[in-house]
């Protein structure tokens, strides 16, 4: 049987191999997420502040982006900063290795459940669904984290525990909160699983929270956890945790406001994670129903760290005021969300053989993913696309102008503030949403803005397109000179 599960290993490891070369790219959009990750990336190399990122912020009107994130993410990718500094396709590499990394973890823990053949497939499944391939081509956070996610959950579920158990799985749910804050989830998790299950043995459903024993477990947990991400943020790397808190806790403002129109949101994006093969329309989101029953059925039979992550995770995007994160934020329950489905088709087919049941697990799978030959076929055919970004020919003509022509003492207005500093070394400042033209004026004079670059498309075709620069100008554009332009861009000195 070991030899038998050693085949499926390597053929797992063999199935996703091309997932080196899928949309790994030389080139990066204009997005500045990534752009912070590498800036902070940098800072470790080169032992500056986490909060150097050359954005200038308004006092008066507040931040418009995090000074900088937790240190978890640019200490991961800073071994590559330091030999290839800008070059894009190395960190894609990275992130590839570690979702090749991710299917194998997934493998391990589905093949608990199902047989080696189900387990595999359901991998495949997932990676190669076209929202993973997508997310595979930006030096984002999202793969990492479910990475060591799956790599907590596999030792979360063990049974033997012991203080260095819950040692280690603090500082795991303490890294994950590092890389991305909604990490935290997993330290919920585990503390309720402590709780409410016991620690060891055969472990129950009580509400027995003060049992000593669990109160010390989750002490030493939590205390694991919180000690290793305030050192690990403001002593070992300085991440102005005020800042990083502060900018994050206005989001949960209006719960209760957010919370059906984020729901409603996520329902409709679940329902474009597939494909109706033949007429390629998306999937209807009923599936939905069947994985949250699947959820409810597991957390009745066997609730641990898995079935309460699920539910953590799920309440903060849900209460967290922003509907518009997309399927990276889903991903990281997605592989629950496919888990929960199959179980549920297992359990009402349970009168009949499990070779049936597996059988139409398998049918289910293959007729999906007959959904994703379109994507795929789409995401081949733009692999050598170069996106709207700092690497097409007229940005790299703007990035010389900014280096050449503006001197790097001042302070430039831009869309795409953190990758013009990323690029350039110049510090940048963006415009606040729902500013008036008066009041981008007046903080222009405070930040002593003298220079602007602004986009000659006027439309959303292009991401450096920005409507608040564009109404300012309209009103205050005899305040300024034209020094130099692209194909695409002006830049304007005042």
């Amino acid at each position: 049987m070991a030899g038998f599960n050693r085949v499926y290993f390597i053929a797992c490891i063999l199935l996703l191999l091309p997932l080196l070369y899928i949309n790994v790219k030389p080139y990066q959009d204009w997005g500045d997420d990534y752009a912070q990750y590498i800036l902070q990336a940098r800072n470790i190399v080169e032992q500056r502040p986490q909060i150097d990122n050359g954005l200038v912020f308004d006092k008066v009107d507040g931040d418009f982006a995090l000074h900088a994130y937790p240190a978890g993410f640019p200490l991961l990718i800073s071994p590559v900063y330091y030999f290839f500094k800008l070059s894009v396709k190395p960190y894609l590499i990275l992130i590839s290795v570690l979702m090749i990394s991710l299917g194998v973890l997934m493998f391990n823990y589905f093949k608990k459940y199902y047989s080696p053949l189900i387990s595999l497939t359901i991998v495949i499944f997932i990676l190669y669904n076209h929202y993973l391939l997508l997310l595979k081509d930006s030096i984002l956070t999202d793969i990492p984290f479910v990475f060591f996610l799956f790599l907590l959950i596999q030792i979360a579920e063990r049974k033997n525990r012991s203080i260095l158990f819950y040692v280690v799985c603090g500082l795991l749910a303490s890294w994950l909160t590092s890389i991305r804050f909604v990490g935290i989830a997993s330290l919920a998790a585990l503390t309720a699983d402590i709780l409410l299950h016991g620690t060891v043995g055969e472990r129950t459903f009580s509400f027995n929270f003060f049992e000593r024993k669990r109160i010390k477990s989750a002490a030493i947990l939590i205390l694991s956890a919180v000690l290793f991400f305030f050192l690990f943020n403001t002593l070992f790397f300085h991440v102005e945790m005020k800042y990083f808190l502060g900018f994050y806790s206005n989001s949960f403002d209006k719960e209760s406001a957010g919370l059906f129109v984020n729901a409603k949101y996520y329902y409709d994006v679940l329902g474009t994670a597939f494909f109706f093969p033949g007429s390629w329309n998306t999937m209807p989101s009923w599936w939905v129903f069947l994985a949250l029953a699947g959820w409810v059925v597991n957390l009745r039979k066997k609730a641990g760290f898995t079935e309460w992550f699920f539910l953590f995770y799920l309440l903060m995007i849900l209460l967290f005021n922003r509907s518009t994160g997309g399927f990276r934020f889903i991903f990281p329950v997605f592989p629950l969300l496919i888990k929960y489905t199959f179980d549920i088709i297992l359990l009402i087919t349970r009168s009949y053989k499990r070779i049936y049941s597996e059988a139409l697990i398998l049918f289910v799978i293959f007729i999906t993913m007959t959904g994703y030959i379109l994507p795929f076929k789409r995401t081949l055919e733009k692999q050598n696309d170069i996106p709207d970004g700092p690497y097409k020919t007229t940005s790299i003509e703007m990035l010389n102008v900014v280096r050449d022509k503006i001197p790097e003492s001042e302070v430039v207005g831009f869309i795409k503030a953190i990758a013009l500093s990323l690029y350039t070394d110049h510090r940048a400042t963006y415009l606040m949403t729902g500013q008036s033209p008066e009041q981008v004026d007046a903080m222009f004079l405070r930040l002593h803005v003298n220079y602007l670059i602004g986009s000659k498309i006027n439309s959303y075709d292009t991401d450096i397109f920005d409507p608040r620069l564009d109404a300012y100008l309209s009103s205050y554009r005899n305040y300024y000179s034209v020094f130099g332009k692209t194909r695409n861009l002006s830049f304007l000195s005042g």
